[in-house]
């Protein structure tokens, strides 16, 4: 299990779109360093004037023997509130339940990072599945790229 990139890349993670970047860094200037760890993933290029239109996704399905999955991400932009998306899902594999979602547009990035806490407790045994998605959603003029990091506890 990759949950916190911390092998210093996307190993058992699965790119199912690339529009853009998709990479693990320790850091850069909009953000000197990972939230845990020493690597954390980033969708999207930094600083970009633009980027194309669609998403960077990642996804990884892994098997719950833990309570409690802490995610953080970090969105920036150079675009405008309707524009550009950041978004995550946790769902149950089995049966399609979504355990916890986050949408946000690009009029959301604060440039600061948010730790959200997903409780798992009740799903020890199942196969659970993660979509981590950042891009351009309508326009190519202004770019907006996340940063991503998770832990679990």
């Amino acid at each position: 299990m990759n949950l916190g990139f911390e092998t210093g890349d996307l190993s058992e993670w699965v790119v199912t779109s690339e529009a853009d970047d998709i990479n693990v860094i320790t850091g850069d200037s909009f953000v000197a360093s990972p939230y845990w760890g020493d690597y954390m993933a980033v969708l999207g290029t930094p600083g970009a004037g633009g980027q194309p239109i669609g998403d960077n996704t990642i996804k990884q399905e892994f098997f719950v023997d833990f309570d409690k999955l802490v995610l953080a991400y970090n969105l920036h932009s150079n675009d405008y509130g309707g524009f550009d998306k950041f978004m995550y899902e946790v769902t149950v594999v089995s049966d399609g339940e979504v355990l916890d979602t986050l949408l946000l547009h690009a009029g959301s990035a604060d440039g600061i990072w948010h730790e959200v806490e997903v409780d798992l407790s009740a799903y020890h045994g199942e196969t659970i599945e993660l979509i981590v998605t950042a891009g351009g959603t309508s326009d190519t003029l202004y770019g907006t790229w996340a940063y991503f990091d998770m832990s679990i506890e």
